[in-house]
């Protein structure tokens, strides 16, 4: 039996690996389990299961302040693309033991960038 790979799904999915690793990873650290008492887990985080992935994408463009012990997030509104923010927060949501739908969009990352709201 041949394994066929599709190209664009695997390119993807080193993008987002990367972009985790760049960004993401020496603070929530490449397990998503964050710093016990410093950094806040990703892996079984509610605002990462959330259903429509606002919450996520409101955290990674705005930062977030310090709370419940936990260091406050940089924002990453200038150093990130609505794609990418998108990309990250996709494979934020489908890692480790997080089984959130893959649903976040650019178009919807623009929609938010746009309109944060409360």
């Amino acid at each position: 039996m041949q394994t066929v790979w599709d190209l664009s799904e695997c390119l993807n999915e080193l993008t987002a690996d990367h972009l985790y690793i760049d960004n993401c990873s020496a603070c929530h650290q490449s397990s998503g389990r964050g710093i016990v008492n410093v950094i806040p887990p990703l892996d079984g985080n509610p605002a990462i299961l959330a259903p429509n992935g606002a919450d996520i994408i409101k955290v990674v463009i705005h930062g977030i302040n310090a709370r419940n012990g936990y260091i406050p997030m940089p924002a990453f509104a200038s150093k990130l693309t609505d794609d990418e923010i998108a990309t990250i927060a996709n494979y934020v949501r489908t890692s480790w033991d997080n089984s959130a739908s893959a649903n976040v969009t650019a178009a919807q990352v623009k929609t938010v960038r746009a309109n944060p709201g409360p």
